[in-house]
């Protein structure tokens, strides 16, 4: 069970270390790309809203594992 524990903790660890650094590139990761005309705004912000999903509930999952085992 220990070694769940510590798997689950480095998973949580490596996940909020990536939303993190996915926080300080937002701008370049999601920003406007000059060279594709047809992208709309709309887009933009569905793909935000997806990857901010995404990390939550893997957030959420790794979470509940953590404090599971």
């Amino acid at each position: 069970m220990l070694a769940l524990k510590i798997f689950f903790g480095l998973a949580l660890a490596l996940t909020i270390i990536g939303g993190l650094i996915v926080l300080k590139k937002w701008d370049q990761i999601f920003g406007r790309a000059l060279d594709c005309r047809s992208e709309t705004p709309g887009e933009i912000s569905y793909n935000k809203v997806q990857v901010v999903a995404v990390w939550l509930i893997a957030i959420k999952l790794l979470l509940w594992m953590f404090f599971s085992f």
